[in-house]
C-alpha cells in the first residue's frame, strides 16, 4: 500500500493533527476534542490496514497523542504491533518516536501504580518497558548511537546533535524515570538536544520532567522552577495544552508561582483520574475535604449528609485507592491530582481567628 492511496492518506492527516493538537502545531482548545481525534485516527488506520511503509509513522503519532491523553491501553497496542516491525531489517526511524511514546506512557502507569499501592500494575509496566528497551538498544546499535552517558563518539569528537540521538536520550531517561532514578541533568541533556535540532515541543516536555526531578530529589526550588518557567513559556508559544496543564498541577503542588506569559491563571485539569479510579462525583467530592484535612462530622454539616454517610464514602474511597487511613488517602489524592481546593476545616479556622 503507497503512501497515495486513500486509507494511508486519511490516516496520516489525522494522526498529524493529532500530534499537532498535543505538541503545539495550533491551540487544542480551538480544535475538536483530542480524544475524539484519536479515535479518527485508530478507525483511519484500521482502514488502512497493518502493512505499509507508513505504517510506523502512523503507529508513532497515534501513540504520542494516547500518551498525552493517558490511554495507556491505546499506547500498548500501537508499541505491540511497532515491535513486530522492529524484529529483523533495518529500523525504521519512526519507530525510536514510537518507543519513546511507550515508555512516557510505562512510566506514568508505574507512577499511577505504586499511588494506587498496585505492585502488580508496576511490575507490568516494567515488563512492558524492558521490551521496549531491548529494541531501542538494537535500533540505537545498528545506527550507531552511543550509549546514554557517552559524551563523544568514537572519534573523540563532541556527539552531533540529530534526531536519532536525541529519542534515543528520551528513551534512555524515560525507562530511568519509570523506576525513579532519572536525574534533572538528564532531562537537561535531552532538552538541549532537542532544542539543538529545532524541537521545541520535546524540549518543553524535558523541562518539565527536569522540575519534577528536581523537586521529587528535593533539589534546588530555584532551579526547578527555572525549569517549570522554561517548559511553560514553549508550552503557551505552541498552545501545548495538555502541557500547560501537567506543569500547572506540578507547579501548585510544589507551592511554586508560576502564571502565564499574559498573566492570566494556568488551566486546572479535567479531573480524568477520579473516574479511572472508579471514583463517583461525591466521593471525589469527599476525598477533597480528606485531603484538605475535614472531619466526617465537619464533611458531613458542609455536604447536608450525616456522618455515617460520609463514613460510608471513605471506605469506598480507601478501598478504590488502596489507602489504609486517611493521610495515605490524602497523599495519593495529592500525588494524583485529585486534592480539589477545599477550604480548612472549620475548627482550624476558629483557632487562627483566635489567635
Amino acid at each position: 500500500m503507497t503512501w497515495t492511496s486513500r486509507p494511508v492518506l486519511a490516516a496520516a492527516i489525522a494522526t498529524l493533527t493529532l500530534v499537532a493538537v498535543a505538541c503545539g502545531g495550533t491551540t487544542p482548545s480551538r480544535m475538536t476534542d483530542p480524544a475524539a481525534v484519536l479515535d479518527a485516527a485508530d478507525a483511519a488506520g484500521e482502514a488502512a490496514g497493518r502493512t505499509g511503509g507508513d505504517r510506523a509513522a502512523i503507529l508513532a503519532a497515534r501513540a504520542d497523542l494516547a500518551a498525552v491523553l493517558r490511554r495507556v491501553p491505546d499506547v500498548r497496542a500501537a508499541v505491540a504491533e511497532g515491535l513486530s516491525m522492529a524484529v529483523e531489517g533495518p529500523p525504521d526511524p519512526a519507530l525510536a518516536q514510537l518507543a519513546a511514546a511507550g515508555l512516557r506512557a510505562e512510566a506514568d502507569a508505574a507512577d499511577r501504580a505504586r499511588a494506587e499501592r498496585d505492585e502488580a500494575g508496576v511490575a507490568e509496566a516494567r515488563r512492558n518497558a524492558a521490551a521496549i528497551m531491548a529494541a531501542v538498544e538494537r535500533i540505537a546499535g545498528i545506527l550507531g548511537v552511543p550509549a546514554a552517558t557517552a559524551q563523544t563518539g568514537e572519534s573523540g569528537q563532541a556527539l552531533v546533535p540529530s534526531r536519532a540521538l536525541a529519542l534515543s536520550l528520551l528513551c534512555r531517561v524515560e525507562a530511568d524515570r519509570l523506576e525513579e532514578t532519572d536525574t534533572a541533568g538528564r532531562w537537561v541533556s535531552v532538552a538541549d538536544t532537542f532544542e539543538a535540532i529545532g524541537r521545541p515541543y520535546p524540549a518543553a516536555y524535558a523541562h518539565y520532567r527536569a522540575g519534577a526531578a528536581t523537586l521529587r530529589d528535593r533539589g534546588v526550588r530555584e532551579d526547578a522552577h527555572a525549569a517549570l518557567a522554561a517548559a511553560l513559556t514553549t508550552a503557551i508559544r505552541l498552545g501545548a495544552r495538555p502541557l500547560i496543564e501537567e506543569i500547572g498541577t506540578l507547579a501548585r503542588h510544589a507551592r511554586i508561582d508560576l502564571e502565564a506569559s499574559d498573566g492570566a491563571d494556568l488551566p486546572v485539569p479535567a479531573p480524568a483520574t477520579a473516574g479511572r479510579l472508579g471514583l463517583t462525583d461525591r466521593e471525589t467530592e469527599v476525598l477533597g475535604f480528606i485531603a484538605a484535612g475535614w472531619s466526617n462530622q465537619e464533611i458531613g454539616d458542609a455536604l447536608f449528609i450525616s456522618r455515617k454517610t460520609v463514613s460510608v464514602h471513605a471506605s469506598h474511597i480507601f478501598d478504590k485507592l488502596g489507602a489504609g487511613n486517611r493521610s495515605e488517602a490524602a497523599a495519593i489524592a495529592h500525588r494524583l491530582g485529585l486534592d480539589v481546593d477545599a477550604p480548612p476545616p472549620p475548627g482550624s479556622i476558629r483557632r487562627d481567628e483566635a489567635v
